[in-house]
C-alpha cells in the first residue's frame, strides 16, 4: 500500500494501546511482521532505546514515582 493511501487517523484508532504507548516513549517500530497462527497474534518488532524516553515519562512511571507510593 502505497503512504500516501494510509488514513493515519483510522490507522491510530485502529492500533493496539501497548503499540501507541511505545510510541509515544519513542520506539521505533521494524519493518514487517510475523503472523503466528497458533497464538492468533500479529508479532512486530519494537525498539526502544531507555536514554530516548522522556523524562516527562520516566517521572510519572519510574521507580521513584510517588504516585506509587501506599
Amino acid at each position: 500500500m502505497p503512504a500516501e493511501a494510509v488514513n493515519a487517523r483510522s490507522a491510530l484508532a485502529a492500533m493496539p494501546p501497548l503499540i501507541k504507548g511505545y510510541l509515544r516513549l519513542g520506539a521505533k517500530i521494524g519493518d514487517g511482521c510475523v503472523i503466528d497462527h497458533d497464538f492468533g497474534t500479529t508479532d512486530v518488532f519494537i525498539i526502544l532505546p531507555v536514554e530516548t524516553i522522556s523524562a516527562r515519562y520516566i517521572n510519572y512511571y519510574g521507580a521513584e514515582a510517588q504516585r506509587f507510593a501506599a
